[in-house]
C-alpha cells in the first residue's frame, strides 16, 4: 500500500488525516451513492488496498475519503474511490487531497452524482468513461 502524507490547511482549520477504518469511516462512507457497498469499502481498507483519510474541521470528523493508487500503462494513478462529508468542504479539500497522492501521473474520481461532476469539471477534471450495470438472473 502506498503511503499518503498528512496535509493540513490552517486557514480553514481543516486537517486531512490518514487513519484506519473506524466508526467515523462507516458513518461517512455509508452515505456514498455508488456500486460498492459499505462492506466492500471496509474490506478494501482492511486488506490494505485503500487508505481512509479523515477530514477534520475544528477537531471533529466532518467527512471521510477512501484513496488508492492504481498502476496503469501511463503510470501510477491516484483514485478517489469514495468520499462523503460536508458539501461545502469539497472545494477546500480537493487541492489538499490531490497533494496527498505522491508520484502519480493523474487522479481518477468515482461518483454517481451529476452535480459533483459539474463541480469537478470546473476544477479541471474531465469525464473519461461511463459505467453501466444491469442485474441479471442466470441459472
Amino acid at each position: 500500500m502506498e503511503s499518503f502524507k498528512q496535509v493540513e490547511e490552517q486557514s480553514d482549520a481543516i486537517r486531512l488525516v490518514p487513519g484506519p477504518w473506524s466508526h467515523d469511516a462507516e458513518y461517512w462512507l455509508g452515505r456514498v451513492d455508488q456500486d460498492a457497498t459499505l462492506a466492500d469499502l471496509k474490506r478494501q481498507s482492511e486488506a490494505g488496498l485503500c487508505q481512509v483519510v479523515y477530514v477534520e474541521r475544528g477537531g471533529a470528523v466532518a467527512g471521510a475519503v477512501l484513496l488508492r493508487i492504481d498502476v496503469t500503462s501511463s503510470g501510477p494513478q491516484g483514485v478517489m474511490v469514495a468520499a462523503a462529508g460536508a458539501l461545502e468542504l469539497m472545494p477546500v479539500c480537493m487541492p489538499y487531497l490531490e497533494k496527498m497522492f505522491q508520484g502519480v501521473s493523474s487522479i481518477r474520481i468515482h461518483t454517481a452524482r451529476p452535480g459533483l461532476v459539474r463541480k469537478l469539471t470546473a476544477m479541471g477534471y474531465k469525464p473519461t468513461e461511463m459505467v453501466l450495470r444491469k442485474e441479471v438472473v442466470n441459472g
